[in-house]
């Protein structure tokens, strides 16, 4: 069984930028200290909301190496190792490990539509050659990789899986999955908009990307749906849905970078081709901020 705790609100950070476009480490620091003091419970780099596959190798070890530092041990860190190639995806697996990660988070990356007997080869690879707890990661919008609930299941029984984050947009597939599995592993939601319809079938917790952007309100939401004050979670989800059905619209990387920016706590831009926000997606974002407290 896990000793990780699953439970509540995890970050799923942006990956910091300078003004030319290179990685900017320091910058972890203050953003991850407010989410911290918002009652996060642990942060991940390199997740979607990271542009996990807009950085190298080498980049990528870097950012690892940060971010450990940069939470200083008060909270866990999950670092995404998902890769084109197996090679890559141990490679980094094991640097996780090396710097003091709690967990891999590996989604697929691939150009080609992967089988499940290569599936199951790879993340029995990672597992077994990298050395760290592995959290699987399920985004079929982004990756073209659809994993469905029979297979999820079959993979958490896997030594060393330890959690899976199911990103589809069908909430029902959080309770198949936990029906179809039989050990510990849990089952998280990835997806800003489903997180109460989440928790009420099973979810252990939320990978948030809008935690970057509003850990406090994110954290309360939680707090509020697990003590089941059902009518105060349903009235402050209402507040949040423009900004969470904006970042999906628009693409959760592009939003989070702008609304940062636009708060006066910038992570910088996102690395191109990937560009900020422009004119009227710009303003109409600076709306829902300010619809939500997080401006003047």
């Amino acid at each position: 069984m896990s000793s990780i705790d699953f439970s509540g609100v995890h970050l799923f950070s942006v990956t910091p930028t300078d003004i030319d476009g290179h990685i900017a480490p320091a910058l972890f620091k203050p953003h991850f200290d407010r989410a911290i003091s918002a009652g996060v419970r642990s942060i991940t780099v390199f997740g979607s909301a990271g542009a996990i596959g807009s950085f190298d190798e080498t980049e990528r070890k870097r950012i690892a190496e940060a971010a450990v530092d940069a939470a200083g041990g008060r909270v866990p860190v999950f670092v995404g190792t998902g890769a084109m190639t197996t090679a890559e995806a141990v490679r980094l697996t094991v640097h996780a490990r090396e710097v003091g990660a709690a967990a891999a988070l590996v989604v697929p990356i691939t150009y080609w539509p992967l089988t499940e007997p290569e599936l199951t080869q790879h993340y029995r690879t990672i597992s077994e050659q990298g050395g760290l707890p592995v959290i699987i990661y399920n985004n079929p919008r982004t990756t073209g990789v659809d994993m469905a609930p029979p297979f999820l299941a079959t993979l958490s029984r896997m030594p060393g899986v330890v959690a899976i984050k199911e990103s589809g947009p069908d909430v029902s597939r959080i309770s198949e999955t936990l029906r179809l599995n039989s050990n510990s592993a849990g089952v998280l939601t990835g997806r800003d908009p489903q997180i109460i319809d989440a928790l009420r079938v099973g979810a252990s917790g939320w990978f948030s990307g809008g935690a970057n952007v509003m850990p406090e309100l994110c954290v309360q939401l939680d707090e509020l749906v697990r003590a089941d004050q059902m009518p105060a979670a349903r009235s402050l989800f209402e507040k949040m849905v423009p900004l969470t059905d904006f970042a999906i619209t628009k693409g959760g990387v592009r939003v989070l970078h702008t609304a940062l920016e636009l708060m006066g706590r910038s992570m910088g831009a996102p690395r191109a081709p990937l560009l900020s926000l422009q004119s009227a997606d710009r303003s109409k974002l600076g709306e829902i901020l300010q619809g939500l407290g997080l401006t003047g």
